[in-house]
Order: C-alpha cells, then structure tokens, then sequence
C-alpha cells in the first residue's frame, strides 16, 4: 500500500495555514516590503506579527515565482526562518516596554509563531483580563486568545484550566465549530493521557457528534471524512479502554458505514483495522449485506482522458469510456485507483484483468483510475508523454478494461484515498458496498465473493 503524496498538496497546505494563522490576527493591513526595519514595524504590535505570520506566505510565494520545486529540507529551513524572525519581533515588543490592549495579544501570537510555548500564556492572560472593562474590545481576539489558552493548557496536562478556558471560549460570542471540535479532541488526548477516560469519553462524543453536523465543515466532503475519522477512532479506542464493549462496537461499526456512504476508503481501512483487532471483524461481511438498504449514490468521477476506446470491446467497458459513472448505472462497478508508480497496484491489476474477463458478461464493469502527476522518477514529465507513458504501462500489463486518467487528484480526494490501490464495488444502483485497500493477494477470494453477490441482485 502506497501513501498518496503530492509536493503541491503540501505548498498549498503550508499556504493555508499561514493565512489562517494571519485572520487570527483580525484585519490589519500589511507591512510593506522590509517593514521589519522600519519604525513603525518597531512601535507597532499588529505590525510586527503581521510580517513574521505572513512569512511563509511570502517565502512560498517567491519559490513558485522562481519555479523552485518543493524540498522537505528547504520547508524545514523556511519554517525555522519563521520562528526565529518571530521570536525577534517578540523580544523587540516585549523590550519596547508599556505594553497594554493588544499588544499582549500579538505578543503572545508572536511567542506561538516562534514556538516558545512558556511565553504564549501569560501575555494573552493579561490581554483577556484588561479587556474584559472594554466594551470596543475585538470580540474575535478575545475567542481567538480563549482558544489558544484551551490548547496550551491541554497539551500541558493542566486540565482544569484547560476546562475553564474551554467554557469561557463555548459561553462569548463568535464560536467556530471547527474551533469547538478541535478544542475538544484536544480536551480528550488530554484527559487520555492523564488516564481519565470518561471525561475523555465525553469530550471525544461530542466531537464525533460535531464531525458529523454540517456546520462543522461546511458541506467540505474532504474535511467532513478526516474529521469523522479522527473522532470516531479516538472515541472508539476510549469507549474500548472503559470495557463500554457494545458501545465501542457501534462507533466502529458506524465508521465502516460512514467509509461506505461518504464514500472514504480511509474511514473504511480504519474502520475495518478498529473491528478486526477487536475480534468483530465478522461486522464487515455483514455490513455488504446492511450496506443493500443505503442510498448514497457514489460521487462522479472527473476523467479528462480515457485510454484506447478501441478495446472497449463490452457494451459496460463501451459505457465507461464515454463519460460517467451515471452512465454505468445497472451495472456492477469495480473502481480502482491506481498509479503506475505504485508497486502494489501492479500487482493487483492483472487479477482484476481476470475479474474483468470472467464477470463482464454478466454485467461487471471495470475501471482504472488514474491521474497526471506531472512527473516519473523525479523527472517532470509533460501531459502528453504521461499520458503514453500510461498507455504503455496498459500495453505492458495487457490490461483491457477502461482506464481514465483525471487532471488531478479531485477523484482522490472525493473518495477519501490515501493510499493506492484502492477498489470500491458499486452496485446497480450506484451504491459503494464494498472498499479494499492495499493490493488484493489475501483479499481476492472476499472480493470476488462480493462481485458475485452484487451480480446476483436485482437492480
């Protein structure tokens, strides 16, 4: 099983992450070009935060425009430049001396920045108790201070302060959910780790509770699978250390349901892993015959190339290439991810040649997914010579079923893959029943076994 790895997932994400970490801020204009030495930067503390949070932002910026591939070890170098430019601007505000307001505020930011735990807490302390006589005071620095204060006192262990900051962050006005979930995974690896496990519990449940409302990810289908993920596992581990059994089962049992119907070939693995080291993994065979009474319908897939529609020698490999998944309804679906780099799927390709052969007659449709990487070997590599590059990988493994090939890895993420291959069975009526991860040597008899019990139902 290969992880899914892409360079320009991570700039993106290192991206995102600096420019939440400057909302947090509140909006304040931007220092010019070399501001850091300007007396203003000096005196001001919005300032002064501004230019250390948007550092990254700038760095990456300059690395695109300048074409520089990513490079872990330029990353590390970057992120360090950061802190120790943070740390300067935290020990300039903190020497300009007759702090008040929100200065204590983007100084204890600037003591995040630059990663010295110790120092965030007691500056933003001081911001929240000489705010609390101001009414003009900025109703989202103060949560914004609340929740940092939550999650230093958690990861320190400090739990009732952790608590009381938790309380006063849910009691004012704005509240994220986002926030709200995060704080209270938070709150459980805490209690967790202090072997406190019904607080624990509690905080984990109403996490998962929160992963799985609406308002919590706002319909972001990625965000919404990670974040069920994360809080089904931690409550289930929980629930399983408090020998709450039955309970624990349910959690289990309602991710696999969630792996299905998300769809999410991450939540189902782990899911699948949750049952089977818990003795229940008889809870995924039923689960094909549970999962018959689901109406989730699978998301579309975005294919910008379909490889040799002269070999779609079946009216369901014919229907594959044309467009959709739609338009293989009343079919039994096999959907592969895959990639020519990825040593398991070589493996497990020319079984499924093999399901392709013996099935297609009775309605089994197979289709290869694949996307653009823009590169092979650490070589980059054009679209056209991918796309034949892909072709002859087809040639090689004498596969004949449909292949498409998407612009980038939307489908990956639609459908919560993580690690390649990954094979979903979709039913006649366009339902996912089934996902294996991993190569299908152990796996091959149970798949073949759902083909068949998909086949022989009506439509």
């Amino acid at each position: 099983m290969r992880p899914v790895l892409r360079p320009l997932q991570k700039l993106l994400a290192l991206s995102c992450v600096v420019l939440l970490a400057s909302a947090a801020a509140g909006a304040q204009k931007s220092p010019e070009k070399g501001s850091h030495s300007s007396p203003a930067a000096a005196d001001d503390a919005a300032a002064l935060y501004e230019e250390a949070a948007k550092f990254l932002e700038r760095k990456f910026a300059e690395f695109n425009r300048a074409g520089v591939r990513y490079d872990a070890a330029l990353e590390l170098k970057t992120r360090a430049e950061q802190r120790e430019l943070a740390a300067g601007n935290a020990a300039r505000l903190a020497a300009r001396g007759k702090l008040k307001g929100e200065d204590y505020y983007f100084l204890g930011l600037l003591q995040q920045l630059a990663g010295n735990r110790e120092g965030v807490a007691d500056p933003l302390r001081r911001f929240l108790a000489e705010s609390a006589s101001r009414k003009e005071a900025d109703k989202l620095k103060l949560q914004k201070a609340r929740h940092l204060l939550t999650e230093i006192a958690a990861r320190g262990g400090r739990l009732e302060d952790a608590e009381k900051s938790f309380d006063e962050y849910a009691r004012n006005t704005p509240t994220n959910p986002l926030d709200l979930f995060r704080l209270r995974i938070a709150l459980a690896n805490a209690y967790a780790r202090a072997q406190r496990f019904e607080p624990a519990a509690a905080h984990a449940r109403a996490a998962f509770v929160a992963a799985k409302a609406a308002e919590t990810t706002s319909n972001d289908y990625v965000q919404r699978a990670q974040l069920i993920n994360a809080a089904g596992v931690t409550l289930a581990n929980l629930l399983s250390e408090l020998k709450r059994d039955a309970e624990a089962l349910a959690v289990m049992k309602e991710l696999l349901g969630f792996g299905l119907t998300l769809p999410s070939s991450h939540v189902y693995a782990t899911a699948v892993e949750l049952l089977a080291n818990s003795g229940n993994a008889l809870a995924v065979e039923r689960s094909i015959e549970e999962s018959a009474a689901h109406a989730e319908t699978v998301p579309e897939i975005d294919v910008k190339h379909w490889l040799d529609h002269k070999e779609a020698t079946t009216t369901a490999a014919a229907a594959a290439a044309t467009t959709t998944i739609a338009s293989l309804r009343g079919q039994v679906v096999l959907l592969d991810f895959w990639a020519t780099w990825c040593a398991p799927c070589r493996e497990t390709m020319p079984r499924l040649e093999r399901l392709h052969e013996k099935y297609k007659g009775r309605g089994l449709a197979v289709v290869g997914l694949t996307e653009l990487y823009g590169e092979s070997e650490g070589k980059p590599l054009t679209p056209t010579a991918e796309l034949a590059s892909i072709a002859a990988f087809k040639k090689e493994l004498k596969l004949t079923y449909a292949i498409g090939v998407a612009a980038n890895d939307a489908n990956n993420l639609r459908y919560g893959v993580r690690a390649l291959p990954a094979t979903f069975l979709i039913d006649r009526r366009g339902v996912v029943r089934y996902v294996g991860v991993g190569a299908v040597d152990s796996t091959e008899d149970a798949l073949e076994g759902v083909i068949e019990r998909l086949l022989n139902e009506k439509p």
